[in-house]
């Protein structure tokens, strides 16, 4: 019984993936960018301020999506308030959840899977999502629809690098 204590008190405390791994991603793509290019996106970002606080910087802004669909009331969910808040977890949660992950599917037995089981670049997908996202970054000139697709892309680059966000088992579909 000792052994077993000793285990689990030899084990460490496991995080999601939610604020410091997009926040980190994002900082490492700042890495490889010019100063031109830093204020070109910190100017773009920088239009959603008065609407959403504190996300106007590439490392906030990756955080973005998972916040604005945040209906509990933690430090992470603090971006936003009053219609803003309610209207962007609303839409968020509803149109965009399934941009999170790609269930992809983990066959070692070789059961037999329906052909939807298997298309995993379906509409409504984290790949097919990353892949519009990319197209309207480079053909839109509306800003605000860049600023979304901004946010969007830097954090579905995130998602997309998560392996609980890249697989499934049949499970229920939504990964964490």
């Amino acid at each position: 019984m000792l052994r077993v204590s000793a285990l689990f008190a030899a084990l460490a405390t496991c995080y999601g993936w939610h604020t410091i791994a997009h926040t980190l991603i994002s900082q490492v793509a700042q890495l490889s960018l010019t100063e031109s290019e830093k204020k070109t996106l910190s100017m773009l970002l920088d239009d959603w301020q008065p609407f959403f606080p504190n996300t106007s910087d590439l490392t906030t802004a990756a955080v973005w999506l998972d916040t604005a669909k945040c209906d509990r009331d933690e430090q992470d969910c603090k971006f936003a308030s009053g219609d803003h808040r309610l209207y962007a977890g609303a839409v968020a949660d509803r149109k965009f959840s399934s941009w999170h992950y790609a269930d992809v599917p983990i066959n070692p037995d070789g059961v037999e899977l329906s052909e939807e089981e298997q298309d995993i670049y379906a509409e409504d997908h984290i790949v097919w999502a990353l892949g519009e996202t990319l197209y309207s970054l480079g053909t839109s000139t509306n800003l605000w629809s860049l600023n979304l697709n901004l946010r969007y892309m830097l954090h579905l680059m995130g998602d997309i690098h998560q392996p609980l966000h890249a697989a499934g088992m049949y499970a229920k579909p939504g990964n964490p």
